[in-house]
């Protein structure tokens, strides 16, 4: 049997900046990346960007690739679940920046920080989606058991993030 090194990226890292959901110290992040040498590592802390450049400066020093990320709360149809976004470029991480910023500034004070659909998709440019888990908008519209509203979400997703 042939020793073949595999190669993993962890792209749902979440911080202590990630309330709830991690409690990761970056620093303590970018000793493990070292120490393992970690090629690539994601950022994905919820609802936020507040500890994305502190990761970058400290995943970077470590020898690691830092991927920022966050996972934002949509609404689609009437249904509101988590997307995981992921910069590839400047012009991505200002989109990210900006559905960050919108999430929190234009939600209704009875609702948790969102953004509508739409919005994600006037903001797609060099940015990478994953479905994301339990809690996902992917995962609450199956749970409803309408499959146009699913196959609907799926190729408005598809039209603009094609991969």
């Amino acid at each position: 049997m042939r020793n073949e090194k595999k190669e993993f990226t962890h792209f749902k890292i979440h911080t202590q900046y990630s309330i709830c959901e991690g409690a990761i110290k970056i620093t303590d992040l970018g000793k493990y990346c070292k120490e393992n040498k970690i090629q690539s590592i994601g950022l994905s802390d919820s609802f936020n960007l507040c500890g994305a450049l502190e990761f970058s400066e400290e995943i970077s020093k470590s020898g690691t690739q830092p991927i920022i990320g966050t996972q934002i709360n949509f609404i689609f149809n009437n249904v509101m679940g988590k997307i995981p976004i992921f910069a590839q470029t400047k012009k991505g991480f200002s989109n990210l920046t900006k559905l960050s910023s919108k999430s929190y500034l234009d939600a209704k004070e009875t609702l948790p920080p969102h953004c509508n659909l739409d919005e994600l998709l006037s903001h797609s440019e060099d940015i990478i989606v994953t479905s994301g888990g339990l809690d996902s908008l992917l995962n609450s519209l199956i749970k409803k058991n309408n499959t146009k509203e699913v196959q609907e979400f799926i190729s408005k997703m598809t039209k603009i993030f094609r991969e």
